[in-house]
């Protein structure tokens, strides 16, 4: 951190399934969502201005949060 282009988030001793990724600004809003699959997932921050944002990523039983900072 910090992220220019793209952001690869891995999660490790999760149980297997399906794991959602939520994006917010500072204000709380829902910037950008995703589901996936597996134990990886990259996002895209080229169209995100500079900034600090807040991320959840979870899955069955498990939830993970953290900032993820986008500068150029």
């Amino acid at each position: 951190n910090p992220a220019s282009d793209f952001a690869l988030f891995k999660w490790q001793d999760a149980p297997p399934g399906p794991v959602r990724l939520r994006l917010f600004n500072l204000k709380g809003q829902l910037v950008h969502s995703r589901n996936w699959t597996g134990n990886s997932g990259q996002i895209d921050l080229q169209d995100f201005g500079n900034g600090v944002y807040l991320y959840e990523v979870q899955g069955e039983g498990w939830k993970s949060t953290g900032r993820l900072v986008k500068s150029r």
